[in-house]
């Protein structure tokens, strides 16, 4: 797999802030199940590449990360 695209995310309790960053295209989603699954669908709908092409990165803040960690290996 060549990584193609790097989505970015900022954790915090209540949201997550996301990047895409070649399209340079920025949104915030709930942190919660909910949240996530918006989250994919406008990666989805705004990513040039496929999922298998993108890379999400975002750093650990204990259980502010864990459920979006959970659901995205869950999504692979």
């Amino acid at each position: 797999m060549q990584i193609k695209e790097i989505i970015g995310i900022d954790v915090s309790k209540k949201v997550i802030d996301v990047c895409i960053h070649t399209q340079k295209k920025i949104e915030q989603f709930d942190n919660n199940n909910s949240g996530f699954r918006k989250l994919l669908e406008w990666v989805s709908k705004n990513n040039i590449f496929s999922l298998k092409e993108t890379f999400f990165v975002f750093e650990h803040t204990g259980m502010y990360s864990d459920s979006l960690a959970d659901y995205l290996n869950k999504k692979k």
